[in-house]
């Protein structure tokens, strides 16, 4: 996710030290073995959330980086793709965070939104307002309030993120 500007700058909504947040609590159904899987989605959504921000904090990902492993094992496809290529561009831009660190406000199983492929569709909130970043130019941006999509599939019998959406928004439609 970037924020505006001739070179976009990754706005770190990406992972982040979880607090036991807001509605992150799957929405009661008659069939335990989708509530298991919900929660499971839940899981490997915050952790796929957390390693992505440790990434952050630690520079991004060099050009010639290995795939960090947690990174391996909770995103495949075209997320795997697209975090890595928002972590290899906070690399090339110099970024450091400078202070906050982004939260999940609000997790919720969006039913309408599924793709083909996917077995639990979450839609939630991530707010990254207290972070500051400064670019290897000097240029220092904020990082945004995001409302993300994420899409979870089978991937060689583990659950794992396959896509997301985020949208830089004002308010959080799920808070």
């Amino acid at each position: 996710c970037t924020t505006g500007g001739a070179s976009p700058a990754p706005t770190l909504t990406t992972n982040t030290p979880i607090l036991p947040a807001a509605p992150s609590s799957p929405s009661p159904s008659s069939n335990p073995s989708q509530d298991a899987l919900i929660e499971e989605a839940i899981a490997v959504y915050k952790r796929s959330f957390e390693a992505r921000w440790k990434q952050i904090q630690a520079g991004g990902l060099a050009p010639d980086e290995k795939i960090p492993s947690g990174f391996l094992g909770l995103l495949s496809d075209k997320a795997l793709d697209r975090a890595v290529s928002e972590q290899r561009q906070a690399f090339l831009q110099g970024m450091k965070v400078l202070e906050g660190a982004p939260r999940i406000t609000a997790v919720r199983v969006d039913r309408t939104a599924q793709l083909e492929e996917s077995q639990v569709t979450l839609e939630s909130c991530e707010d990254g307002t207290s972070i500051r970043n400064q670019l290897g130019d000097g240029t220092q941006s904020a990082g945004q309030l995001v409302e993300v999509t994420t899409h979870l599939s089978i991937d060689s019998g583990q659950l794992k993120i396959a896509e997301f959406e985020q949208k830089a928004v004002k308010s959080c439609a799920l808070d």
